[in-house]
């Protein structure tokens, strides 16, 4: 019963991070005509009353502010700061539940602040905010390496709960 409750439970993970990034890939792959981006060129250069030289002569310029108006959030990222703060959640509540049945916290960072909830759940959050944080100044330049980074750490971290609540279990 237990290995079915694993497989599941890491059937749900897997499941949840295919979801969001393809939500993420299929984000990447919105086609962008020449046209529309001439068009919104000239509409950037009316509004700040650029000369045509620039909007011709400086594709970097235009590429900026274009981006500028219709920059959005990969669609994948929100679900994938969502499962990293439950991972996070799961974190907390296991090490928790490990250091009061008389168990160690094997991260020398954590293990200070492992027994005492209130800081454990601090911990917890600011590492959470910083790293959602971080995930969304970098996906206005590079949205692939945000998605990464987001899987990445969430793929860890779903590591590091199996593993918690496995030792938990013994």
């Amino acid at each position: 019963m237990m290995r079915r409750a694993r497989r599941t439970s890491w059937c749900l993970c897997a499941a949840l991070l295919l979801l969001a990034t393809s939500e993420a890939a299929a984000e990447l792959r919105e086609p962008r005509t020449p046209g529309a981006l001439a068009a919104h060129a000239a509409a950037v250069a009316a509004s700040t009353h650029a000369s045509p030289s620039m909007v011709r002569g400086s594709g970097n310029w235009v590429r900026a502010a274009v981006r500028g108006e219709h920059e959005r959030r990969p669609g994948g990222l929100v679900p994938l700061y969502v499962s990293f703060a439950a991972l996070q959640a799961l974190d907390a509540h296991s090490t928790l539940a490990g250091v009061r049945d008389g168990r160690t916290e094997a991260n020398p960072f954590m293990a200070p602040v492992a027994g005492q909830p209130a800081l454990l759940i601090g911990a917890k959050t600011a590492a959470s905010v910083g790293t959602i944080a971080l995930s969304e100044r970098l996906w206005r330049r590079h949205r692939t390496a945000a998605i990464v980074l987001m899987v990445a750490v969430n793929v860890a971290h779903a590591a590091v709960v199996a593993h918690n609540y496995r030792q938990l279990r013994r």
